[in-house]
């Protein structure tokens, strides 16, 4: 049975975007034909494999300003 993407993301188990893009890859690696195996954990973790977030320093946290005084709050137990 196929499933729409919109009637995956209605399940919330995932929205209908995230849904879209899994099943790119599933297709561009041949996961979706039928006739072949599915893949092996080691696969499916390499294909999801998720890259590091790095910093961007055109996007800056608003209270990186007041990082010490936020430290001293939390180890206060403010």
């Amino acid at each position: 049975m196929v499933e729409s993407d919109r009637a995956i993301g209605r399940t919330a188990l995932m929205g209908r975007i995230k849904c879209g893009q899994i099943r790119g890859i599933a297709r561009e690696r041949g996961w979706l034909d039928r006739r072949m195996p599915l893949p092996d954990d080691g696969e499916l973790a390499a294909a999801f494999e998720t890259k590091p977030r790095t910093d961007n320093p055109t996007h800056q946290s608003l209270s990186s300003a007041y990082e010490s005084k936020i430290r001293t709050w939390v180890k206060d137990k403010v």
